[in-house]
């Protein structure tokens, strides 16, 4: 989903799936009154799993100086990815850093002066490895554990000025699927309302979206509207159910992610 395909003020697309007993949730929007002069250059990707409900991926991207940079970095990992998601050998964490690597060297022979952040999400064996460059924000929610965001945010960015080689900038992690967890990547339009200023924090995001009935993710991005909205957001919310029907293999819920993905895109 690309900004420039939604650029009206105050309205949030939304789209949700479920998977399994799982939720997908994926949200872009220009902004609110604040942003109005400011073109939507953030853009997200939601990416198939296979038929075993392994390989999917999850992508943010907030760009300035134009939208171009995060339009070619989906564009480039959209089209890695479908390619060959891990080479044999490759572990995960090598596959996430090659992904910013074609998206850097995309951004770089384009010419262009736009740059990009780039938070990546995959999903291999109930375990969700990230990689991010820049100040996009990962957060882990519940699974008996306290609202915590996991990336720290870098002022630098995809694109030509980016000097240093990309694995110096890109931070690595990775977490357990447990049950009850819930996983937000987000462009910096959640958390900074107000540019440059935390108008959400972990236990503000939390309580939007447990108030948010069965669109916890919309109900986030409008609160950010309501604190001031002067900022694009592109969101993707993951949801893994507690209790027995937690996010396992055969359990329902990743068995289910092509389907559920393929609703989701409209296909």
């Amino acid at each position: 989903m690309l900004g420039r395909d939604y650029d009206a003020v105050g309205v949030v697309e939304y789209r949700r799936a479920a998977l399994g007993a799982a939720i997908v949730e994926a949200a872009i929007c220009a902004g609110g009154e604040g942003a109005a002069l400011k073109p939507n250059e953030d853009a997200l990707l939601v990416v198939l799993p296979d038929e075993d409900g392994e390989d999917g991926l999850a992508l943010v991207a907030d760009a300035h100086f134009g939208p171009e940079a995060a339009e070619l970095a989906v564009a480039v990992v959209a089209a890695a990815w479908a390619g060959a998601p891990r080479a044999v050998g490759v572990e995960p964490a090598g596959a996430l850093l090659r992904l910013v690597r074609l998206a850097q060297a995309a951004i770089a022979d384009a010419g262009t002066e736009s740059e990009t952040t780039l938070l990546l999400a995959a999903l291999w064996g109930g375990t969700l490895h990230w990689a991010s460059v820049g100040d996009s924000y990962l957060y882990r929610l519940g699974g008996g554990r306290r609202t915590r965001r996991l990336n720290r945010a870098d002022r630098v960015w995809l694109g030509a000025r980016l000097v240093v080689p990309v694995h110096q900038v890109t931070r690595l992690g990775r977490f357990d699927l447990l049950p009850g967890t819930r996983v937000l990547l987000t462009t910096d339009g959640i958390p900074e309302a107000v540019r440059n200023v935390s108008t959400l924090g972990p236990r503000q995001i939390t309580a939007a979206l447990d108030d948010g009935g069965d669109r916890p993710l919309e109900a986030l991005v409008r609160a950010a509207l309501a604190r001031g909205g002067e900022d694009n957001v592109a969101a993707v919310l993951i949801s893994v159910p507690g209790g027995d029907e937690a996010l396992t293999s055969g359990s329902g819920g990743v068995g289910a992610w092509a389907s559920a993905w393929r609703r989701l895109l409209g296909r």
